[in-house]
């Protein structure tokens, strides 16, 4: 049996970890990739029982802030499609749904229900053709987070992408919901493998006005709107001693957007592809929709666009101003002080021919 050893885990990113095992107890997605998405989920009742269904995907990020005392603040965030958002308002209105929930691993094994607000507290991306919104995670006060959380630090930014040589053909891989299989205790997230197919060149138009996504050759099915996408960067990636033992990091890429369907005849002429512009003519039950294997995966600037807004810039300053100021103590005052004194300046002194204020 071979014992444990203590291994430097450079997968993420290229961030130092370090891992006691063996190395083949090292997965080649890691642990903290599958544990950093969670479930969204909306009510749905069957044979008069209301139950809890999983419907999408979102990824628990944290942005780091500089601090003045101490190490940097850490600042958690859901990500999520924000078509997913749009569905859950749809369905709140319509009375089929009372809200929107996260489900959330746990440490012990099970996982957490944790209430999602339906309003304004999420943060689109300033494009509004951009299918991407965000939310401070958790949104309420006495919500402990079990799951893992990616650093934002290691999202691919366009212009990093282009200097760092990213482009068709690449490896990548999807963590997110299989709706046929989204587990009963806890999240079971699936992984799915394809390649980089197109950079984006041009923009895609859209009823929003347009917006920039990857293609990528994944087979996107419902449940994987919102879940990330990771791409293969050649690195070392963990080491024995000073030697290298595998050679690649791990980045995000984006999140998923959506796919396209060829349109098919159902009835006359089965299976005759239909143009887009032909489909018009027919109604849906006369089309059949076939996934053709390409998905759209909405850039990491977008997600950086959200996360970076003035609001949650504004909202994460204040954060480390109140840190600093309560860090900072409380200024005793002498008991001969004229007017109490703010913190940052000198206590006022009554001068020798004042008269001290009781």
């Amino acid at each position: 049996m071979v014992s444990p050893r203590l291994y430097c885990d450079r997968r993420l990113g290229g961030a130092k970890r370090w891992v006691l095992g063996s190395e083949g107890a090292l997965p080649r997605v890691p642990d903290e990739v599958l544990e950093s998405v969670v479930f969204l989920c909306v009510d749905e009742t069957h044979h008069g029982k209301k139950r809890k269904v999983a419907h999408g995907t979102a990824l628990l990020v944290t942005v780091a802030e500089p601090a003045m005392l101490g190490p940097s603040d850490e600042h958690f965030y859901l990500v999520t499609a924000k078509h997913n958002l749009a569905a859950a308002r749809r369905l709140k209105m319509a009375g089929k749904t009372d809200g929107l929930y996260a489900r959330v691993n746990t440490k012990a094994g099970g996982s957490e229900w944790v209430d999602l607000p339906l309003g304004n507290e999420w943060i689109d991306a300033p494009n509004p053709a951009a299918d991407v919104t965000v939310l401070r995670f958790p949104p309420r006060a006495g919500v402990e987070i079990f799951a893992q959380a990616f650093p934002s630090e290691h999202i691919i930014k366009g212009a990093s992408a282009r200097a760092h040589g990213i482009g068709a053909g690449d490896d990548l891989f999807v963590v997110g919901l299989f709706t046929s299989r989204a587990g009963t205790e806890r999240n079971l997230p699936i992984v799915r493998s394809g390649i980089l197919s197109c950079m984006p060149h041009e923009m895609i138009p859209d009823p929003y006005g347009a917006y920039d996504a990857y293609l990528v050759e994944v087979l996107s099915l419902g449940g994987l709107s919102g879940s990330p996408v990771y791409l293969y960067r050649d690195s070392p990636a963990w080491e024995v001693g000073d030697q290298p033992v595998r050679r690649y990091e791990l980045h995000l890429l984006g999140v998923i957007r959506g796919h396209w369907d060829e349109l098919l005849l159902k009835n006359r002429r089965k299976g005759r592809v239909v143009s887009p512009m032909a489909a018009i003519a027919y109604n849906k039950d006369d089309l059949a929709a076939l996934n053709k294997g390409i998905a759209m995966v909405t850039p990491g600037d977008d997600i950086l666009a959200a996360l970076h807004t003035d609001e949650l810039v504004t909202e994460r300053h204040e954060h480390m101003r109140r840190s600093i100021e309560l860090a900072s103590g409380t200024l005793d005052s002498a008991p001969d002080a004229t007017e109490t004194p703010t913190p940052g300046s000198a206590p006022a002194i009554a001068r020798p021919s004042e008269t001290p204020k009781r």
